[in-house]
């Protein structure tokens, strides 16, 4: 399902920006939500049409499980929709590890590891992150330019 191609959206040619997406707006599009389906699929195809779509490893293990494992399965969604998948840099986890000490336990006690690892990604790696989860990572990661489709 290539959602520029569903909606008549022509790609672009030069590619700008570097998108990541949290796993909260493809988990949208999976589960047809009823409430955040439409406005994760519009966000996610003006990314498609702004420049390359990223996940990184903590998105694609949390993905694996909706597909039971399947890694072609998963792979075959991702190849459909415009979406590639780039691991994490040691500067990335470096980031993530920082802020998870220095303030994330404590500011942020209900949250892992890996949400700051999706953060500090997206803050070495992209130019901004979709998300549904606006507050934690706006706060968390200066810097980080954070689109919430619940807030279009």
């Amino acid at each position: 399902m290539n959602l520029l191609r569903v909606c008549g959206a022509p790609r672009a040619k030069a590619r700008s920006v570097r998108s990541a997406v949290d796993t909260n707006i493809l988990l949208d599009l999976l589960t047809g939500d009823s409430v955040h389906c439409d406005l994760s699929r519009t966000v996610l195809e003006a990314a498609l049409v702004r420049g390359k779509v990223v996940i990184c490893d903590i998105v694609y293990a949390e993905l694996a499980a909706a597909f039971d494992g399947d890694g072609g399965l998963l792979d075959s969604f991702l190849d459909d929709i415009g979406i590639t998948f780039l691991a994490c840099s040691k500067q990335s986890f470096l980031l993530a590890g920082k802020i998870w000490r220095k303030s994330g336990r404590r500011r942020f006690p209900g949250r892992v590891l890996p949400d700051f690892i999706v953060g500090a990604h997206a803050r070495t790696h992209a130019d901004c992150l979709l998300t549904r989860d606006r507050g934690f990572y706006a706060k968390c990661f200066d810097g980080l330019k954070v689109i919430d489709p619940s807030r279009l």
